[in-house]
């Protein structure tokens, strides 16, 4: 497999989102999933906030990219800020590279320091396990916790919910349904292997959204805070300038899956 070209990463405000980038970014979403049609696509997308894009450095064409959107609430009587990453996908290509992660966490901290009175969340929902996993592995305060919720942290990601997508919250379950009709990811995307079961965090996924197959997608929140920070910077220079770079390489080559939201490789909707 050739070595695929280098990518920078940008945010852009949704102003600066021309028709030509939201075709470009709509052949790219296609690819890894179903039920979803252009006039959808770019309905949705004039909801956002902005895009987090990421440009191949040969051409400056499109190979990933991540929604964005801002909004506030009041949660348990105290007034919270979110970010929603959406829709996001990376090219099969350029699965395994850094820009997405770092564009997104630079914005993430970015917010925080405009924001440093009110608590900020990164919220996104949830339908393959990879996505659960980037929570999971770099927020040391997420929700759904593999070893028990927090309550209020819940209570955030109910109103998240409630507040981007009324009428399919299924709070019992704390699950989204979005109908027979969701997309939902293409058939070989994101299986998961008897092996990646024995990892305790994806059987709890997989416990926790077991129809995740059919659309059905997991809110999840993680805390931008200074553990999420200072646990960010203690693992910076093997994430971020891969000095496991033969490791990664292994497991790539072992499994050719994508992974989510600044993560690397990923696919994720809404």
């Amino acid at each position: 497999m050739s070595r695929p070209d280098a990518v920078y990463g940008r945010y852009r405000p949704l102003k600066f989102i021309r028709m030509a980038d939201c075709i470009a970014m709509y052949k790219l979403f296609i690819q890894y999933y179903d039920n979803t049609s252009l006039e959808t696509f770019i309905r949705d997308m004039s909801k956002k906030t902005g895009v987090l894009v990421i440009y191949s450095k040969r051409d400056d064409s499109i190979v990933g990219f991540s929604t964005i959107t801002n909004f506030q609430m009041k949660v348990d009587g105290q007034a919270v800020r979110c970010v929603f990453s959406g829709d996001t996908v990376v090219d099969r290509r350029y699965w395994g590279t850094s820009a997405l992660r770092i564009s997104g966490l630079l914005y993430l901290w970015r917010q925080k320091v405009l924001h440093p009175f009110t608590p900020v969340y990164w919220y996104l929902i949830s339908m393959g396990y990879r996505t659960y996993l980037m929570m999971a592995n770099n927020f040391p305060n997420y929700y759904p916790h593999v070893d028990g919720d927090d309550p209020h942290m819940r209570n955030i990601a109910m109103a998240a919910s409630e507040h981007l997508f009324p009428g399919t919250l299924d709070r019992e379950r704390g699950m989204l349904d979005f109908g027979e009709d969701a997309c939902r990811l293409k058939g070989d995307v994101t299986p998961i292997s008897d092996a990646e079961r024995s990892d305790r965090k994806i059987a709890f996924f997989e416990k926790r959204n077991p129809h995740w197959m059919r659309g059905d997608e997991m809110p999840c929140l993680g805390a931008i805070d200074l553990g999420m920070i200072w646990h960010m910077l203690k693992h910076a220079p093997s994430r971020i300038f891969h000095w496991d770079y033969k490791k990664r390489a292994a497991q790539r080559a072992a499994q050719r899956r994508p992974q989510h939201a600044m993560d690397g490789a990923q696919v994720s909707k809404r």
